[in-house]
């Protein structure tokens, strides 16, 4: 991510590329490593396949568990964080 920050778009695939290779199962470095390298992709005027990279990307995303999150820790309802909307 360093490499895509800084515009080396190049590099950031190969690292990209690397990282998702080395923890394959770990969805959250293939999920976020395919959406940089989509990026980068683009950056290089190769639209069509980052497009195509961002839309699997994007459906890996959706089918993805997320962890159980405690409830003291999930959102609070609308009208506790926004007591006069109503």
């Amino acid at each position: 991510m360093a490499e895509y920050r800084s515009g080396h778009y190049a590099a950031a695939l190969e690292a990209l590329d690397a990282a998702a290779k080395a923890w394959p199962n770990n969805l959250q470095v293939t999920g976020i490593a395919a959406f940089y390298r989509a990026m980068s992709l683009f950056r290089q005027g190769k639209e069509d396949p980052a497009r195509q990279l961002a839309l699997n990307a994007a459906a890996m995303a959706s089918r993805a568990t997320l962890p159980w999150v405690p409830p003291t820790l999930r959102r609070a309802p609308d009208h506790a964080v926004w007591p006069l909307a109503s």
